[in-house]
C-alpha cells in the first residue's frame, strides 16, 4: 500500500507532487505542536506534573502569527522532501527500495549521518543568525519571547532556507556516492526533528512541580531539557539544536 502511494505521488506533476509534500509538512507541524501542547497541558493541569518556565501572558495574537508564519515556512521545508522523492524513485539500487533502506546498517548510517550533520549545521547556522548581518532575519523567531510549541517553525524565509543546508549537503553526498535514500527514512527523520523542535519550544519544565520535582537538582538532565528555552529568555548563548553539547565544545553554553 505504501509503495503504491509513493509511486502515485511520484507520478504526479511537479506542482501536485510539491503540494503533497507541503501538506505533509503541515501535518507534521500541526501534529507535533498539537501533541506537545495537549500532553504537557494535561500533565500540568490534571496530574500536576511540571510547570511553565515563563508564565507571562502571550503577546496579542501571538499564536495566530506563529501559525500563519509557520504555514508559509512549510513551503520551504517541503522542497527537500520533493527532491528526495524524485531522486530515490529514479535511482533505485541494492541500497534502497525507494522507500526504506535495504538493511538496518543502511538505516543506521542514513539516520545517524543526517541527524549528526543537521545538528552540527543547526548550531553554526543559529550562531550566524545572531550576527549583526543576519540578526534581522532571526528576529522574527525571537518575537515569541515566551515560546510555545507553535513557535517551532515561526521564522523568516531566509532562516528557513538556511535550515535546508544539511539536506542539500546530504543529498549531494548521496548523489556523489550513488546511494539513494528512501523517502520513508527522510519523512521519519523530519517528523522526529519536528517533534524535537516543538518540544524545545514548549516552555515546559517537567521538574518544576509534582512527582518529578525531586529531579530538579539533576543538573545534566535539567540542562538538556531547558537549554533552548533559556536561549529565548536571554537572547544569546545556547545555540544548539539537539542539546547543549556543541555549546559546551565552543564555549557558548548558559546554565543559569
Amino acid at each position: 500500500m505504501i509503495h503504491t502511494w509513493i509511486s502515485q505521488w511520484h507520478d504526479q506533476s511537479l506542482l501536485s507532487g510539491f503540494l503533497i509534500a507541503y501538506l505533509i509538512q503541515i501535518a507534521m507541524y500541526i501534529g507535533a505542536a498539537g501533541e506537545i501542547t495537549l500532553v504537557y497541558g494535561m500533565l500540568r493541569r490534571y496530574l500536576k506534573i511540571g510547570a511553565l518556565i515563563d508564565d507571562r501572558p502571550l503577546l496579542q495574537q501571538q499564536l495566530r502569527h506563529e501559525i500563519v508564519r509557520s504555514l508559509s515556512v512549510a513551503l520551504i521545508y517541503a522542497v527537500p522532501t520533493l527532491l528526495y522523492l524524485y531522486y530515490s524513485s529514479n535511482h533505485s539500487s541494492n541500497y534502497s527500495n525507494g522507500i526504506w533502506p535495504a538493511s538496518w546498517q543502511q538505516a543506521l548510517w542514513q539516520i545517524g549521518g543526517l541527524l549528526l550533520l543537521n545538528d552540527f549545521c543547526a548550531y553554526w547556522t543559529h550562531r550566524l543568525l545572531h550576527t549583526r548581518r543576519f540578526s534581522k532575519y532571526h528576529s522574527a523567531h525571537h518575537q515569541s519571547q515566551r515560546v510555545t510549541p507553535w513557535s517551532a517553525l515561526s521564522m523568516h524565509a531566509v532562516e528557513a532556507l538556511l535550515n535546508q543546508i544539511p539536506y542539500a549537503i546530504f543529498l549531494g553526498v548521496l548523489v556523489g556516492l550513488q546511494l539513494p535514500m528512501g523517502i520513508g527514512t527522510l519523512l521519519g527523520l523530519q517528523l522526529v526533528l519536528m517533534i524535537g523542535a516543538a518540544n524545545s519550544h514548549s516552555n515546559y519544565n517537567p521538574f518544576g512541580a509534582g512527582l518529578l520535582l525531586r529531579m530538579n537538582n539533576w543538573p545534566l538532565l535539567k540542562n538538556q531539557t531547558l537549554f533552548h528555552q533559556r536561549h529565548h529568555r536571554f537572547g544569546y548563548d545556547n545555540y544548539g539544536y539537539m542539546g547543549p553539547h556543541w555549546d559546551a565544545v565552543f564555549g557558548t553554553s548558559r546554565k543559569g
